[in-house]
């Protein structure tokens, strides 16, 4: 099986990362790979600021 076939999972572990969640999730998002070949797990450690809420707002789009 050849790479281009590959589905990949990309697994993102934040905590309190409001600051800096949407330039991650954005430039995951903007990668030259097909969209229906990866999806974005973000998993969240009891975060106490946006970081919930923003991440809600990508799944949402």
């Amino acid at each position: 099986m050849g790479m281009k076939n590959q589905f990949v999972s990309v697994v993102v572990a934040v905590r309190n990362e409001e600051r800096y969640i949407r330039e991650c999730l954005d430039s995951l998002l903007a990668q030259d790979y097909p969209r229906n070949r990866y999806e974005v797990l973000v998993v969240d450690g009891r975060s106490t600021d946006r970081t919930r809420e923003i991440v809600e707002g990508y799944a949402k789009t």
